[in-house]
């Protein structure tokens, strides 16, 4: 089957099943951005088998942000060298662990400055047919992503923003045995020793980084906080919410963002006129919020309503993409997220009546 042409275009979404998400893995800013790019290539997701797409090198450099010279290939070329020895660990439904390769193969001729690309087909079930327990977002969303661990924690707060309230914060938390697992910081072949093995070495390391450069390349406010079990700290919760002034802040102001750096505090204290950790009025930031227990509802309903729901989105996301990418990547989801719940409500909740 000849490859299909693959296209850079920063508004086309990503879907990756949630697992694919929770898996454990460690690569660097440009192999994940690769692993995106690629992802976002697969628009039918009810094909039967995954695609070959083909890439230019000029394509690859722009997307990875590489200098326009006569290095580029070289680089794109250990990028993909690098990226085909990475290894996936996926905790499946009947408790077995499958270890897969992200890509199967990559084809690259110097002399055409042509890249071929493919998923691999034991991936597949998390690209495709995806029916629930999925996440996406728009690619040009983690372009600019430059930290190893960044697109992570993107994804993982991504995942979980459906559970926001009408304010639009909502909140994740990982056990830290559990976020070292998904990032691969255990001893493992090639790795004998533990990475960051200390608190204070992962926070310096990869909390810190990350919540300052999500903040800085997202629409995103951040907040952490520790929780202790016993004299060690045992998990992390993070607080994800929008960069909004509350009413008394003055037009066309702009708060700056709590920072969670201060050394010896693991919860930064809130500015004026920011939101607090936890808002005591979430009516007070976004007008016309989505109905978040109409959406809870949705994934009470059967899986035909579900689908439908889907189908309706995804054309409501393609109206709104086109006019809202340029201001706000995010703007688009919100908007046809609420204009099909309120299509739908009636339909909803006679279904959550008949249960």
């Amino acid at each position: 089957m000849a490859p299909k042409k693959g296209k850079l275009h920063l508004q086309k979404m990503v879907y990756k099943g949630n697992p694919l998400i929770e898996g454990a893995y460690s690569m660097s800013n440009r192999e994940q951005r690769l692993v995106a790019l690629l992802s976002s290539q697969i628009e039918d997701r009810q094909d039967e088998a995954l695609h070959t797409y083909l890439f230019t090198v000029p394509q690859l450099a722009e997307y990875l942000g590489l200098a326009s010279d006569n290095r580029r290939y070289d680089k794109i070329r250990s990028d993909l060298y690098s990226l085909m020895t990475r290894v996936i660990s996926i905790q499946e439904d009947d408790n077995t662990e499958l270890l897969a390769h992200f890509v199967s193969k990559a084809r690259l001729n110097p002399d055409t400055g042509k890249v071929e690309l493919q998923v691999h087909e034991e991936l597949q079930p998390y690209y495709l047919d995806l029916k629930n327990r999925y996440t996406r977002y728009q690619l040009g969303q983690v372009m600019n992503f430059r930290g190893a661990y960044t697109l992570r924690f993107f994804e993982w707060f991504k995942q979980q923003e459906f559970t926001k309230t009408p304010g639009g914060w909502w909140y994740v938390s990982f056990e830290i045995s559990d976020l070292r697992r998904r990032l691969n910081l255990e001893p493992r072949k090639g790795q004998p020793k533990a990475k960051y093995p200390r608190w204070p070495n992962l926070r310096e390391r990869i909390i810190e980084p990350v919540v300052q450069e999500i903040e800085e390349q997202t629409d995103w406010n951040v907040n952490w906080e520790t929780v202790k079990w016993g004299r060690k700290v045992g998990e992390v919760k993070f607080h994800i919410g929008p960069k909004k002034t509350r009413k008394s802040a003055k037009a066309g102001s702009s708060p700056e963002p709590k920072s969670a750096k201060s050394k010896g505090k693991s919860t930064p204290k809130a500015e004026p006129d920011q939101p607090d950790l936890f808002p005591p009025d979430p009516t007070e930031y976004i007008p016309d919020p989505i109905d978040q227990k109409l959406l809870d509802d949705l994934y009470k309903c059967p899986a035909e309503l579900q689908q439908e729901f889907k189908r309706r989105h995804g054309d409501a996301l393609k109206k709104y993409t086109k006019v809202s990418f340029a201001g706000d990547p995010e703007d688009a989801d919100t908007k046809a997220t609420r204009e099909v719940l309120d299509g739908m409500a009636a339909e909803i909740m006679e279904a959550i009546r008949n249960e």
